[in-house]
């Protein structure tokens, strides 16, 4: 099976869904500077818009870091996770998903889940999300370069998953190979459908969240694990997002 043209899957993802794509990014007082460090996805459900990520976006990877330093990046400017207007929150670390709502995505675009919910099984997938070596900021304007992979389907134990060579990357536009980039800062990225998407069609298999050290595979929660965890837990959200996770 041969993986379709990246520049071509880039164009169709520029297309249908960059303008979803959230960038988050902390704050490092001692430099004084921000650092992009994962992507977050626009969706909306029964009309109201959240922003879907894995939870390790806001916490870290040891879920010990304080998402008040955390920003996410909206129209034009960025705000603190403490500074949102009437948040709910819902998370859970084991699944690795974080889905927030407040009144500032009520300014920013989103796609409803029921259009982009597909259930046939895709042979190829795309990751999608920036990366953080990209990360360029011009006086309050944020300008990442948003990355897409595309890798054959694969499952391993409850995640989806695509398959990465990090020495097997083909160059944009030739058939050269090249080695990868680590694929920091594109943790909660949507997963999307390869096949469905160079046909004009949005369709969201799930959010990356990790990759795997054992093997060449990118894993990700499914879409249907993410919207059975938004059913079972929504009811019960937080009414703001914690600064710190309890200690488990």
């Amino acid at each position: 099976m041969h993986l379709p043209d990246g520049k071509a899957v880039r164009r169709q993802f520029a297309a249908l869904a960059e303008r979803y794509l959230v960038a988050i990014y902390k704050y490092d007082e001692k430099k004084d500077r921000n650092y992009q460090t994962a992507t977050g996805f626009m969706i909306n459900i029964n009309g109201i818009p959240f922003l879907l990520t894995a939870a390790h976006s806001i916490y870290g990877a040891s879920f010990k870091e304080n998402s008040h330093k955390k920003n996410i990046f909206l129209v034009d400017s960025p705000i603190l996770f403490n500074e949102i207007s009437n948040p709910r929150f819902i998370f859970d670390k084991e699944l690795d998903i974080a889905i927030l709502t407040c009144d500032e995505f009520l300014d920013r675009e989103s796609i409803s889940i029921e259009e982009i919910a597909h259930k046939n099984t895709p042979k190829i997938l795309t990751v999608a999300g920036y990366l953080a070596r990209d990360f360029k900021k011009d006086g309050e304007i944020l300008r990442p370069s948003p990355r897409t992979y595309s890798g054959k389907f694969a499952t391993k134990e409850s995640y989806i998953a695509l398959h990465y060579q990090r020495g097997k990357v083909k160059e944009e536009g030739s058939d050269q190979i090249i080695r990868g980039p680590i694929l920091r800062g594109l943790s909660g990225g949507p997963i999307i459908n390869t096949e469905l998407l160079c046909q004009n069609t949005l369709s969201l298999c799930g959010i990356f969240i990790e990759r795997d050290e054992n093997s060449d595979l990118l894993l990700g929660r499914s879409l249907e694990s993410i919207t059975k965890f938004f059913t079972d837990n929504w009811e019960d959200a937080y009414t703001s997002v914690p600064d710190m996770l309890p200690r488990s």
